[in-house]
């Protein structure tokens, strides 16, 4: 994840899921289920915040690929 905190560009290419970096909370809880031992809020917390990057006041040159 430091790496994208630190990227000046960020390219993503999907096919078949809605990149990481857009998901809603809803959506990162719906596409991770339950996974025995992990802490689903925390993932999902950490899912979602990384999105930040992507309203960060500093330019950010971002494409997405489907």
């Amino acid at each position: 994840m430091e790496f994208e905190r630190t990227a000046t560009r960020i390219v993503d290419v999907e096919t078949s899921i809605i990149a990481g970096l857009l998901h809603t909370s809803d959506y990162a809880r719906a596409i991770m289920g339950v996974v025995p031992g992990h802490d689903l809020e925390a993932r999902v917390a950490t899912r979602v915040g990384r999105r930040d990057v992507l309203f960060r006041k500093e330019g950010r040159d971002c494409a997405s690929w489907r």
